[in-house]
């Protein structure tokens, strides 16, 4: 399909504009087509250990989701864990750090035989400055061509990717469009097309503008236990942690009818125990599970928590009220993970409709 190997690299303007979103689907469109695909996140910044080894979490799906003929290690060359900054900079002279080799050696051994190289960057373009990594100076190093990934809006993306496109044209990077994310499914006639018209007049196609779709950033029980720091008080065994939250809910302003078809996590404050109980049938016959959390100003007595374990209700308690608990899930930032299975199909899902594979092959090979 393609006579050279071609060198794309996914940046954002910001932290979870779904650059991973993106990736992931652009991975799957050239999959698609037969070409011969290749991935690396050169620099990455959430770490897991893969046989005693760091690699980043997104390689990791990348690697288990289109079963790539890659090593790990150089998927992920340079893993930045909690620490790394400060000792880069205390005593990287001394270690004789080689990032920028390392990247360049990884990126030969996973590129080999490839027609396509998806580079997936850290953040917006002066991300990994400190560490003399970011995101203008690896694509400048890896010879690629940037894709951009915005969030919705006219006047601000617009803005952003702005900004960001004069950090990469300053390394001599081609920036060869722009994806716009999360758009309001109600406004996506105006803003696609005047996103469309304000993009134009910067130089910079628009190959995909895609809807806001909830359901990816709904959480998984695993993601608000470790959230919330829960304890789990009537069970011997956790339940399902992959079991994904649809809704939460307060026992004052919600009755169960309003989410008998959801997983729902039930808020409990002070005086909810009697809601409990008028309700305990309803609940253990929902179509979806309910799980209660106790917080700051409430406990159970040990009669009730042994009747929800029967009815198969687990119960969680957590040290913080409902204002922290508000707060904490609302600015709960939801990875896309190698089990999500529904997720990452409704990401190709969505990228095969909203993306201009033409515009962007056209792109590439320009």
């Amino acid at each position: 399909m393609y006579s050279k190997l071609n060198r794309i690299y996914v940046a954002a303007t910001r932290q979870n504009d779904g650059k991973t979103f993106c990736t992931l689907g652009l991975l799957h469109l050239f999959h698609n087509q037969a070409s011969k695909i290749g991935y690396i996140k050169p620099v990455g910044q959430q770490v897991m250990l893969i046989n005693n080894q760091a690699i980043d979490k997104d390689a990791a799906l990348m690697m288990g989701e289109f079963k790539l003929e890659q090593q790990f290690a150089h998927m992920s060359p340079v893993a930045v864990p909690k620490g790394f900054t400060r000792d880069f900079l205390d005593k990287g002279q001394n270690k004789n750090y080689d990032l920028a080799g390392n990247i360049v050696k990884a990126f030969e051994e996973t590129s080999r035989d490839k027609d396509v190289m998806i580079i997936e960057g850290t953040g917006h373009a002066g991300v990994g400055s400190v560490f003399g990594l970011s995101n203008a100076a690896v694509a400048g190093l890896l010879k690629a061509k940037v894709i951009i990934v915005t969030c919705a809006g006219i006047g601000k993306p617009i803005d952003e990717v702005a900004l960001n496109t004069a950090v990469f044209r300053d390394h001599s990077i081609d920036v060869i469009g722009v994806i716009v994310n999360k758009v309001d499914k109600e406004k996506y006639d105006d803003i696609s097309h005047y996103a469309r018209l304000g993009f134009k007049n910067q130089g910079i196609d628009v190959l995909g503008v895609i809807p806001y779709e909830s359901f990816l950033e709904l959480p998984k029980m695993r993601h608000i236990k470790k959230a919330l720091d829960l304890d789990l008080l009537n069970f011997s065994e956790n339940p399902d942690d992959s079991l994904t939250i649809e809704t939460i809910c307060i026992p004052i302003e919600d009755e169960p009818g309003s989410f008998k078809d959801k997983n729902c996590l039930i808020l409990l404050s002070s005086r909810d125990e009697a809601w409990i109980h008028h309700h305990l049938k309803e609940l253990s016959e929902m179509s979806g599970q309910a799980i209660l959390l106790c917080t700051k100003s409430q406990s159970l007595n040990y009669k009730t928590l042994e009747l929800l374990a029967e009815k198969m209700i687990p119960v969680y308690s957590t040290k913080k009220g409902l204002y922290d608990i508000a707060s904490i899930l609302s600015n709960l930032s939801v990875k896309l993970g190698r089990e999500d299975r529904k997720k990452i199909d409704k990401v190709k899902a969505m990228i095969s409709r909203y993306v201009d594979f033409d515009l962007l092959s056209r792109k590439i090979n320009s």
